[in-house]
């Protein structure tokens, strides 16, 4: 099983609460894009304001946590490169990633396949 992370952040003009407005948007794309490649799974998370996460990047130093996470599941990486390169995914992904300009600072955000061991 393969997974594509998307680990985000939001652009530095946005409060948190146009961020999860953008968010919602968001999800609707991502979901319509996991349908028509045939995703296992998505799931969609997004950090708490809690004091626990303001305490762990100030006791360990860290980066502050993302803004939203996104993991979509595929069983098979050649699979998906196929569906994806389709005309009508081409559309499907010029939508989101021009969502994507409109709410997230690209620069602080990853994204990345990985293996579930």
């Amino acid at each position: 099983m393969i997974k594509y992370v998307q680990c985000l952040r939001r652009h530095p003009d946005l409060s948190p609460a146009d961020f999860r407005r953008h968010w919602e948007e968001y999800k609707l794309l991502w979901q319509r894009l996991a349908r028509q490649v045939a995703a296992e799974r998505v799931s969609f998370s997004t950090t708490l304001a809690v004091e626990a996460n303001d305490r762990i990047v100030m006791e360990r130093g860290t980066e502050e946590p993302f803004d939203g996470l996104v993991e979509t599941w595929a069983h098979d990486a050649s699979e998906l490169e196929q569906r994806l390169a389709s005309p009508a995914m081409r559309e499907l992904g010029l939508e989101i990633f021009s969502k994507q300009h409109e709410f997230l600072d690209l620069g602080r955000c990853c994204f990345f396949f990985c293996a579930d061991d």
